[in-house]
């Protein structure tokens, strides 16, 4: 208390890094490591379909889910449910989009999960029928029936389908392994489409007591080969699997936030380092406090036992205020979290857990900062320390090793995080510059569902279609206007194709495209310049012949270097909807364009004309000659006008559109370069006490140099010198550390297609300007640190140094 400056940095250091420690480890307990909210979670798992070509896990067919529901014996309330999707509600003549769920009967009993009001799905409602049932959650009831009981028996029409709500699930349902929707619908287990090569299902059990996961999966496996044996055209090849249900679906977030928490670490660990060195700065001052101490009795386990209670009062104020800015910083976290980055997210909070490891960080860390000045004070020269008007420091050189080792450690691993933020700020700016294949400017977009039912006639469809297409085009400001399923950065739907004239591949091996169906003028709209061939017109209407055009990349795959355009594909059944087997004429060549987000593999890619496969919701896309923002209000106006059972939705520009896939890399690089500066600034905090220790060591040689004449410059050299050999050495250990662990991460930091996307993107793990950049900063700053410690070794009196001889 008598040392109020020393006292506060210390604390601050040490909380700085007890806090960027806890919110990492908070936001990785959180999601990988916290039990799910459910009845027994360590009994619920996954069952995968596998390809054992490809040894990957796959989502499961509907056809055998149901074989496995009457089979298995060591799984039991195996449940369904596919991918969620956006439908229209409607109700008393007004339209909305909804997030719906196709779960299969049995699905929240296996979870444990009760209705609070009304039923759950039963075996009978999974046939096909003129009503469905509904279920809706809490917040859906209490936004759409002011949380009335009466809401069950209420019949909504979905997609134009009337449907009955039957069960409301209780407040704070929230599934956590998937995306959570408004309303669930049941899976039709008896859908007349249904085949075995569709796999789309998540396929949710629970181990049965007694069973082990090992027979699971035994089961499991010899059930794929009887149905591998019944269905050799669907199922050769495949096998099936059981996983715990909570690591199957947070495995693929494991990269990213082991390597958050490793570079929170790093800066826990410097801020150790700092704090040792800062009190072993503290007990040069008080060697002769120690010595007397010795001198009357003291023996080494006292000493001991008076540095633990004096780095108590560091480690638990430290750890306190640690936690208290811990528990901002996580709410902080969860604010700037991304939508959709991590799955989980909305329960990132800190626990007894998290309050545990800072704990147990402050205990350890409080053990660790004693080691140092307890280990110097039992090593004393009690006789010179106790010589009146000493005021040089003696320490072994052992000591002045290990505390350079200290600082020269701090300067690597801060040299560490310095190189990967230079690695993701190149990174980023590689991505503002990535190619797209299309002109994002002054283009405006939204979805428009139509509110027609799934038996609604394709003229119907085409009507919708066109009149939308010519109100978007008639409005004011508008220069081109189109309609298409889908847009650039959102993906599309999918298809199996084979080529037309070359041998044909053995079956679930045919290659597959994302197809997208547009109208003529979206290739202008979209500043998509036609390589070869032509663009779609409107000759090309349903009842003629049928067309496509497909990109550079699945030319290139296919046809090689010949010219695609007048060669034909046959498009496979079971793939999308809205687009039916048959074959299609190649008439144009388009460019590459990004599908589903800026850092990734080319897709194959086919177009088809909106008016030979219509669709019932799709999206209008218009080239603005103004600001495109400023016209979306009045565009969305007067197509909600032209479906008043449908939603107009999703409305934005495409630039804001590419601004959006840009929020996980500019997460990424905020993250790590907050981490950098908290690691620079530690270390050159420590590098601060390093010089200081090291200058009052050698008060009395500075003292005697300038008795002998030489100057305050030559002092200040001598001190800056050292902090240069510092950084110099932790700098080149830092590089080679970075080298050595680039080429250990590199396949976790870069995409593999088919396993991870990937954190960087155009800049090599050994950016040669990221490294430069790294030990620039690292020596100007130990530079900088060591400038005040400098400064006072110069301004020594050498006769008050020299008075230690008498």
């Amino acid at each position: 208390m008598k040392s109020p400056g020393f006292l506060t940095l210390a604390v601050a250091t040490f909380a700085l890094g007890v806090c960027a420690a806890t919110v990492l480890f908070s936001v990785t307990e959180s999601v990988l490591w916290r039990a799910l909210p459910f009845a027994h979670p360590e009994r619920l798992v996954v069952v995968w379909e596998k390809n054992l070509k490809r040894v990957d896990a796959s989502s499961a067919s509907l056809l055998n889910f149901a074989d496995w529901r009457r089979r298995v014996q060591s799984v039991e309330g195996l449940a369904a449910m596919g991918s969620g999707d956006s439908r229209n509600l409607s109700s008393q003549g007004t339209g909305e989009r909804v997030r719906v769920k196709r779960v299969s009967s049995g699905l929240f009993e296996t979870l444990g999960v009760q209705p609070a009001l009304g039923r759950t799905f039963r075996t009978d409602d999974e046939h096909a029928a003129l009503t469905q049932p509904l279920i809706i959650t809490d917040e859906f009831w209490h936004s759409h029936f002011a949380g009335s009981a009466a809401a069950v028996g209420q019949t909504l029409k979905l997609d134009g389908e009337p449907s009955t709500v039957v069960g409301v699930l209780p407040a704070g349902f929230h599934f956590e392994f998937t995306s959570d929707p408004a309303v669930f619908v049941p899976l039709v287990m008896d859908a007349p489409d249904a085949r075995r090569e569709t796999r789309e299902l998540v396929v949710i059990g629970r181990i049965r007591s007694g069973a082990s996961m090992a027979q699971a999966n035994a089961e499991m496996q010899g059930i794929a080969r009887q149905l591998a044996s019944a269905y050799p055209r669907a199922n050769g090849g495949w096998s099936a699997g059981v996983e715990d249900l909570r690591e199957a679906f947070t495995k693929f977030y494991r990269r990213d936030l082991f390597l958050y928490l490793g570079f929170a670490g790093f800066v826990l660990v410097i801020a150790c380092a700092n704090v040792a060195g800062l009190l072993l700065v503290r007990s040069v001052g008080r060697q002769k406090e120690f010595a007397l101490r010795t001198a009357l009795g003291a023996r080494a386990g006292d000493l001991w036992r008076l540095a633990l209670a004096e780095t108590a009062w560091i480690a638990v104020p430290g750890g306190v205020l640690g936690s208290l800015l811990a528990a901002w910083g996580v709410s902080a976290m969860r604010g700037l979290l991304p939508a959709s980055m991590l799955l989980r997210s909305n329960g990132i909070s800190m626990d007894l857990t998290a309050l545990g490891f800072v704990l147990a960080v402050s205990m350890a860390s409080a053990i660790a900062f004693a080691a140092a000045p307890a280990a110097m004070a039992s090593k004393l020269n009690i006789e010179t320390a106790l010589r009146d008007g000493s005021k040089s420091v003696n320490v072994s050189p052992r000591i002045s090793r290990r505390i350079d080792g200290l600082i020269a450690a701090e300067i690597t691993l801060a040299f560490l995080l310095l190189f990967g933020a230079g690695l993701f700020v190149s990174s980023h700016a590689r991505l503002h510059q990535v190619a797209l294949g299309f002109d994002p400017h002054h283009v405006l977009t939204m979805r428009v569902s139509t509110g027609l039912s799934s038996r609604a006639e394709s003229a119907t469809m085409r009507e919708t279609e066109r009149r939308a297409l010519e109100m978007a085009a008639s409005t004011a400001g508008v220069q081109l206007a189109a309609v298409s399923s889908d847009l650039p950065l959102i993906g599309a739907s999918a298809v199996h194709f084979v080529p037309s004239g070359q041998p044909r591949p053995a079956h679930g091996e045919e290659p597959y495209s994302l197809v997208r169906a547009v109208s003529p003028d979206y290739f202008n709209v979209m500043g998509m310049r036609l390589l070869q061939g032509r663009a779609f017109t409107d000759a090309d209407s349903g009842s003629a012949r049928r067309v496509a055009i497909v990109n550079q990349n699945l030319a290139h795959r296919i046809f090689g270097d010949e010219n695609p355009v007048g060669r034909s594909l046959e498009i496979l059944a079971g793939g999308a909807s809205n687009v039916p087997a048959g074959t299609v004429l190649i008439v144009g060549l388009a460019p590459n364009i990004k599908e589903v987000d800026l850092n990734e593999v080319e897709f194959n890619d086919i177009y088809c004309p909106l008016a030979q496969n219509p669709v019932r919701a799709f999206y209008v896309a218009v080239k603005t000659s103004e600001q495109p923002d400023i016209m979306g209000p009045e565009l969305r106006r007067a197509l909600q006008s032209l479906v008043p059972d449908g939603a107009v939705y999703d409305v934005a520009t495409m630039d804001g559109r590419i601004d959006g896939s840009l929020a996980g890399p500019r997460f990424n690089l905020a993250m790590v370069s907050f981490f950098a500066g908290l690691a620079v600034l530690l270390a050159a905090v420590g590098v601060y006490g390093a010089i200081s220790f090291s200058a009052a060591q050698r008060m009395r040689e500075f003292g005697l140099r300038m008795a002998l004449g030489a100057g305050r410059r030559s002092i200040v050299g001598i001190t800056m010198a050292r902090s240069g050999r510092l950084a110099l050495v932790g700098a080149a250990c830092g590089l080679v550390l970075s080298l050595v662990a680039g080429s250990m991460l590199q396949s976790a930091l870069y995409l593999v297609p088919g396993k991870h996307g990937g954190v960087l993107y155009g800049v090599g793990i050994h950016d040669p300007a990221s490294l430069a950049g790294s030990a620039a900063l690292m020596l100007a700053l130990a530079s900088l640190a060591a400038i005040a410690p400098a400064i006072r070794a110069s301004r020594v009196e050498p006769l008050a140094a020299l008075r230690d001889d008498g």
